[in-house]
């Protein structure tokens, strides 16, 4: 089952996309033309707010959550 999590705001989803596809901080900061401070405080306020310490961390929820999703869905195929 999925936890509630606090939803990420429209720059933050951005900057969770990017960390996602495995781009380094300087690389989002130019993609988003926005400072590398910036980005490495979205990156902490994303960390908070999925209840992670680390990319890794993020990237392992982030399939779990996709993985819970198949499961609903595929479970959820006899019903309809």
């Amino acid at each position: 089952m999925l936890s509630m999590v606090e939803p990420l705001s429209k720059r933050e989803n951005q900057v969770y996309t990017e960390l996602l596809k495995g781009k380094s901080l300087e690389k989002i900061a130019q993609d988003l033309q926005i400072s590398r401070s910036t980005i490495a405080t979205h990156t902490m306020n994303i960390y908070g707010k999925r209840c992670v310490n680390s990319r890794v961390e993020l990237l392992v929820r982030r399939i779990n959550e996709l993985e819970a999703l198949i499961n609903e869905k595929w479970n959820s195929r006899g019903t309809n």
